[in-house]
């Protein structure tokens, strides 16, 4: 081990730049006609937080994050990253516990959002920067 200093950041990265590209290139590729519906249904999201006046357009607010959530769980970090970071199985994990959080909240089992809702809301949409993380 006597040459240790000749070891440089990148040399211990799982995986180049070049391979993530690549890996985005691909699952992107392979999904084309979907991306125009995903954008719409995430606009369509948007909209629906900024204006949601009632309990069931805060569920559906709350499904359609889920269903995203939990299709990033598995189209991508289990069935395309995994290959080639070995934690993105671990992470699909958490994905998946988050998704189905959302959507037992889409459920209605964590009550009637109100106006905690709106302001939340409105808060994380106008002042992203000041909302806690």
């Amino acid at each position: 081990m006597s040459e240790w200093w000749t070891y440089r950041l990148d040399s211990f990265l799982m995986f180049s730049p070049r391979t993530y590209a690549r890996l985005l290139e691909q699952a992107n590729a392979d999904l084309w006609p979907l991306q125009p519906l995903a954008v719409a249904l995430g606009l369509a999201a948007l909209a629906l937080a900024w204006r949601a006046r009632s309990d069931l357009q805060q569920r559906l607010v709350w499904a359609l994050l889920a269903a995203a959530w939990l299709w990033v769980a598995w189209a991508f970090l289990h069935q395309r990253f995994m290959a080639i970071n070995w934690a993105a199985g671990h992470v699909a994990w958490v994905f998946c516990a988050q998704g189905l959080a959302l959507a037992w909240l889409a459920g209605g089992a964590g009550g009637s959002g109100g106006a905690n809702w709106e302001v939340s809301t409105r808060t994380a949409l106008s002042k992203p920067r000041q909302c806690p993380a």
